[in-house]
């Protein structure tokens, strides 16, 4: 599954995001919440292996007020661009926000912490990708979805 970039109005504002729809066309929604480098290409690819197991899949740019559109690399120069748009984002209220949301409308979730697991160890892209806890979040966020969101 391939998606593509979409927009659509938020706020009283336009926001950009990338959107992976399953074969069927429709299916049970989930966000993707993208990582400080922007709406990069392993965000997309996230969104995409969602619509392959026959999710709709929106990753909106986050960061559409400070940096619209920014893609920063792996390295030093895109940490230090996406921490200065995260900054500019109140980080916990949007965590809170969120969970605040879902218990609100009675989801049911689960935090799970890997210990000695870096930001970002489920990136196969970078240097602090974590294969073993990785393959376990994976398998884990599957048999919420398939448990959970089924259609």
């Amino acid at each position: 599954m391939v998606g593509q970039r979409v927009s659509f109005a938020s706020n009283g504002d336009t926001t950009d995001a990338y959107l992976a729809l399953p074969e069927a066309g429709r299916g049970p929604g989930v966000i993707v919440i993208q990582e400080w480098w922007g709406l990069v290409g392993h965000i997309e690819d996230v969104a995409d292996r969602f619509a392959a197991r026959g999710y709709v899949a929106l990753a909106p740019d986050y960061f559409h007020r400070t940096g619209p559109g920014v893609e920063y690399g792996y390295d030093d120069a895109g940490m230090a661009g996406g921490m200065k748009l995260l900054l500019q984002l109140d980080a916990d209220e949007m965590i809170s926000d969120t969970r605040a949301a879902l218990a609100k409308a009675g989801v049911d979730h689960e935090v799970v912490v890997y210990p000695g697991a870096d930001h970002g160890f489920f990136c196969d892209q970078r240097a602090s990708y974590q294969k073993e806890n990785a393959e376990d979040a994976w398998k884990r966020v599957k048999a919420l979805f398939r448990d959970r969101l089924s259609s």
